[in-house]
């Protein structure tokens, strides 16, 4: 388990930081020319802490900005296809954050020349975007709150503190158990099952062939099956999610055959599935994009509109 997957906070620095530690020693050795000596309990401050469940963390947040402007855009142009309401946009909401504000901003705005396509309320995966989206943006921010707190704590067992003389002094801590953070990373798993949700069945809706100049499937006269396998492919995708991350942070407390107690969040496991999370996601999110993209295309030769842009789409494609 330690060696495989990194799975929890205890073997996922222990392992790599004991080859740390010792590049580390030989470092000083070659530059010092002397035998770097240990005292009791400054090795294990080496190697025991939780600097790569936030290393591996620091990675995530990463990727989550530049996901995030593909979540965007990708709902964007279903809801243009879609003629979403607006209005759904709209809502008041109570929190008082610019992050969110400016998202609705930004779609809302791209709709407002976009004519109603029926008097009937949007589908429920179009009307709950700003609460999935708020959603979204509070476990984010959590995370990165989360993220900012540990790394201005010490990490590790023991952890050694400068004294006014200028001697070290070794605690005992717990401070390598970051059970904080990975809640706040299984939070984020959650919002993004739920994004993948509501793409799915964006894509479902623009294939249904209840919207107006949207033919079911995406059928033509050269194609009689066109994506009627898509929303399928969707489905299933949205279905493996489910089953690879349902179970998640706390898996066991358990302890040594000297009965010393040992817990573990597994947390740097659930950063590094969060990051594969992230492309199975963004897998779907194409699929929904892809739609949108051909049957905007269909809608547009429908209405004997020569768009030059769009056979440069096509060329590219």
């Amino acid at each position: 388990r330690c060696l495989s997957d990194w799975s929890s906070d205890v073997c996922s620095s222990d392992l790599p930081a004991a080859h740390w530690a010792q590049d580390l020693l030989d470092w000083g050795k070659n530059e010092e020319k002397k035998d770097p000596q240990l005292l009791p309990g400054e090795g294990m401050a080496l190697i025991n802490g939780s600097f790569v469940h936030v290393g591996v963390t620091l990675s995530l947040v990463r990727q989550l900005r530049d996901f995030w402007g593909m979540y965007i855009d990708t709902a964007e142009s279903s809801f243009k296809l879609l003629g979403a309401d607006a209005r759904t946009l709209s809502e008041p909401s109570t929190a008082d954050n610019k992050w969110f504000h400016e998202t609705m901003q930004r779609v809302r705005k791209s709709l407002k020349a976009v004519p109603r396509s029926s008097e009937v309320q949007d589908p429920v995966s179009i009307r709950t975007f700003p609460q999935q989206t708020q959603a979204a943006i509070f476990a984010i921010q959590n995370l990165i709150t989360e993220t900012n707190a540990v790394l201005d704590k010490p990490s590790g067992n023991p952890v050694m503190f400068k004294k006014e003389d200028g001697s070290l002094e070794i605690t005992p801590s717990g401070s390598f158990d970051q059970a904080s953070l990975a809640m706040a990373t299984s939070n984020v798993i959650e919002a993004l099952m739920m994004i993948a949700w509501q793409s799915v069945r964006r894509t479902v809706h623009m294939l249904d062939g209840d919207h107006a100049g949207l033919p079911k499937d995406g059928v033509t006269d050269d194609d009689h099956l066109a994506m009627i396998q898509w929303p399928k492919l969707a489905q299933a995708k949205l279905e493996e999610l489910r089953s690879k991350y349902g179970i998640r942070n706390f898996t066991s407390g358990s302890s040594t055959s000297d009965e010393i107690e040992d817990f573990w969040t597994n947390g740097t496991e659930m950063s590094l599935r969060a990051m594969e999370l992230l492309r199975d996601v963004e897998q779907i999110l194409m699929i929904e994009r892809m739609t949108a993209e051909r049957l905007g295309r269909g809608q547009s030769r429908q209405g004997d509109i020569e768009d030059i842009s769009l056979r440069n789409i096509d060329d590219e494609t």
